[in-house]
């Protein structure tokens, strides 16, 4: 062992003993991540390829493709026919494990007649000399939004909310609603955390600012409670249901009062809630981050109220509230 390596078990040993806690978490994703990358390979491998779908969605003459951010495919398919009724609804593989990913492999030609409303940061309309900072070059690898979509309008930007740290859904039905345009692309930031639903888990609201582009991501906060043990894998499920459960009432809105006929709904990724000792998306092959969902929609359902068909588990809620949260 030369003293290169001797000084990095050294300060790996430091850090374990400053935190235990996230040493022992990082020891047990190292271990999963093994039969994580196993379990995607078999089931993904038949599963057809996100871009390839969106490619053949372009091709038509008009179309509304919606994008919920970190939607999962086994939840989004036991909750979405709720409220959307679907002419097809399958899953596919995600082209990226991250949104970074997911614009640069689906939306990497030239798009002109395309108007893509985002309430996700990393579709955006930033110029290219915004980008020198070394992280978003490796996340990018390259790759710049705007040079590849023509007509972004950051949502994200004008509708912030700082009280939840995250853009609502309203902002972008109401956005999609206004556009000119026969084809659009409507990028919901929800599910994704942090959680405004009705049982909700906010995130880095409680410093000078939640904005994106003056801290931590907004859901760090919301990881470090369940990787930790703060929070169960039930509890995390619970308000991860309840965001998408506020995000597909405004998806009903939009789907009822759009002109546009031809309408899918699809996952930019997935989202891992404990499987494999896995949170979030990590950098790592998971088959809840692969498989997303892919809904042509054919109209919107026949409950007469969803605001009334959401359930509240008791449980989840007095423990939420215990902690802070609600």
């Amino acid at each position: 062992m030369n003293q290169k390596m001797i000084r990095e078990y050294l300060t790996l040993g430091a850090k374990a003993a400053e935190n235990p806690q996230k040493a022992v978490y990082k020891i047990k994703e190292s271990i999963g991540a093994v039969p994580a990358e196993v379990h995607t390979k078999w089931k993904t491998d038949g599963l057809p390829r996100q871009a390839k779908k969106v490619q053949a969605l372009r091709q038509e003459q008009e179309y509304l493709l919606i994008v919920l951010d970190a939607c999962r495919y086994d939840i989004f398919s036991s909750i979405a026919p709720e409220y959307l009724t679907f002419k097809s609804l399958e899953s596919v593989r995600s082209e990226g494990r991250n949104t970074f990913e997911y614009v640069s492999k689906c939306w990497n030609g030239t798009y002109e007649d395309v108007e893509y409303i985002s309430a996700a940061t990393p579709v955006n309309s930033d110029p290219r000399e915004d980008y020198d900072n070394d992280t978003l070059s490796q996340l990018y690898q390259g790759y710049v939004p705007s040079e590849h979509i023509n007509k972004i309008r950051d949502v994200w930007r004008e509708s912030w909310d700082e009280s939840i740290g995250i853009t609502p859904p309203e902002a972008v039905t109401d956005a999609t609603l206004e556009i000119s345009g026969q084809k659009a692309v409507a990028h919901y930031f929800q599910p994704h955390a942090p959680y405004i639903g009705r049982q909700s888990l906010l995130g880095h609201t409680n410093d000078d600012s939640s904005r994106p582009w003056e801290g931590e991501p907004v859901d760090v906060p919301v990881w470090e409670q369940v990787k930790f043990g703060d929070l169960s894998r039930k509890e995390l499920r619970a308000v991860y249901e309840s965001n998408l459960h506020r995000v597909l009432r405004e998806v009903r809105r939009l789907v009822d009062e759009t002109k546009i006929e031809t309408i899918v709904v699809m996952g930019d990724h997935g989202e891992a809630l404990g499987e494999y000792w896995a949170y979030e998306h990590p950098r790592i092959e998971h088959p809840y981050i692969r498989m997303v969902p892919w809904g042509v929609v054919n109209g919107v359902s026949e409950y007469p109220d969803k605001d009334d068909h959401e359930t509240t588990n008791s449980d989840v809620t007095s423990r939420l509230e215990d902690l802070g949260y609600l």
